[in-house]
């Protein structure tokens, strides 16, 4: 897989999240005014709090470019 094509499949997870779960994060942030701690939990899991680390660290090693690509999504 191309690195453009492993790009596109993050970027189709990142938008999938943000239009479920993260509509209902959202919500329930606005509703309460805190960030919970599962919210963190979930997005370490998925991986989208280290997308731009080195993969050496168990990250993407997205150019900051790319990052900042997949952050307008958020």
């Amino acid at each position: 897989m191309s690195d453009e094509q492993s790009f596109e499949r993050l970027r189709a997870q990142v938008e999938e999240w943000v239009e479920g779960p993260g509509e209902r994060w959202a919500e329930r942030i606005e509703e309460t005014g805190e960030v919970p701690e599962a919210l963190w939990a979930e997005l370490n899991e998925l991986g989208f709090l280290r997308m731009a680390a080195p993969v050496a660290y168990g990250g993407h090693g997205l150019p900051f470019s790319r990052w900042m690509e997949l952050m307008e999504v958020f």
